[in-house]
């Protein structure tokens, strides 16, 4: 978890130095110049706040601003790209006293990383959305709790639209998540039905999604993909982009799977780093890396999926040195 912390005063470190000792993981702290002499050793010291934001947004998990709210609007506005892939971002005034939920509050967490720091620094959670509000079902907090995909998040606003005016919204799974849909129908008091829609009752439903010859039942359908599938790629110099992304497409097609299902961590050694941004072609948002002193046995290119949903076997040779198999992860 990367989370920075911009702010421009002396008054603003206090709050910025508050909420990094309250926090896990790597935290970075920015200062203005004008004050940033003061913390040589705590922060980091900045001209302008968007050349921050240009370099930190893609590739931050949670950002802090100790400022006005209309400074980190207008910073991170050009930035924006989606709900799915924007990082949380949090607003504090200088004094503390108050801390805003601004962006990604579902799918980045960030309302709940509000509540939980608001209480560690002393200060009033600001969260407007409306699902929070009113203690409504939210499908995108579902989907994160559950480490599920949204394939068309378009669709959030219709789902949560329809809740939020009390109409009717179904849910639905295969048999392996009947009894988390059950419990989901009790626990929001029958806010969202678990059905098979078999009479068409429904018009609008969220739908669990485990392969491509999986039959839709709304007619219109938010479809979450549960993040299963763990892809591991090896590989030796020259081999190109367009050669891994096939043998991944053509290995997904062929076992049935989606490629949504992967989950969001891509893991390699530093000295093949740059085959990945485009090897990744944005379905991996996560780089890891790792050295391994057992990376010499993959001669050639080697790819594989393991799947802890199934137990398949013998996909393989027809991509240079094979798809070895698929399996249990």
């Amino acid at each position: 978890m990367r989370t920075i912390i911009i702010t421009f005063t002396h008054e603003g470190m206090k709050v910025a130095k508050k909420a990094s000792e309250a926090m896990d993981g790597e935290v970075i702290i920015y200062c203005h110049q004008r004050c940033a002499d003061t913390y040589k050793n705590e922060a980091v010291p900045f001209v302008a706040v968007g050349s921050v934001i240009k370099s930190e947004f893609a590739v931050s998990d949670r950002i802090l601003f100790v400022c006005a709210v209309a400074i980190a609007v207008r910073t991170i506005a050009p930035y924006l790209k989606s709900k799915v892939t924007d990082p949380a971002v949090l607003v504090a005034d200088e004094g503390g006293k108050y801390l805003i939920s601004l962006l990604s509050g579902h799918i980045g967490r960030a309302n709940e990383w509000c509540s939980k720091l608001a209480v560690r620094i002393g200060a009033m959670p600001v969260i407007t959305t409306a699902t929070d509000a009113r203690g409504m079902f939210a499908v995108d907090i579902f989907a994160t709790e559950h480490n599920m995909r949204i394939v068309n998040p378009v669709m959030i606003k219709d789902i949560s639209g329809r809740i939020l005016n009390n109409e009717p919204v179904g849910i639905t799974g295969n048999d392996k998540y009947k009894n988390l849909l059950k419990v989901t129908e009790e626990r929001w008091n029958g806010q969202i039905k678990y059905t098979d829609n078999s009479n068409n009752e429904y018009e609008s439903g969220v739908q669990i999604i485990t392969g491509k010859d999986d039959k839709i039942v709304f007619k219109r359908t938010l479809k979450l993909v549960p993040q299963e599938l763990a892809v591991g790629i090896g590989c030796k110099k020259g081999k190109s982009a367009h050669e891994i992304e096939r043998a991944v497409k053509k290995t997904f097609d062929k076992a049935g799977l989606l490629l949504e299902g992967v989950a969001p961590r891509l893991r390699a050694r530093r000295s093949k780093l740059r085959i990945l941004p485009s090897a990744a072609s944005g379905r991996v948002h996560t780089l890891r890396c790792f050295s391994s002193p057992n990376q010499n046995r993959f001669a050639g290119f080697r790819f594989g999926i393991r799947d802890k949903r199934s137990h398949l076997r013998g996909v393989k040779n027809f991509y240079p040195q094979g798809v070895r198999d698929i399996r249990k992860r």
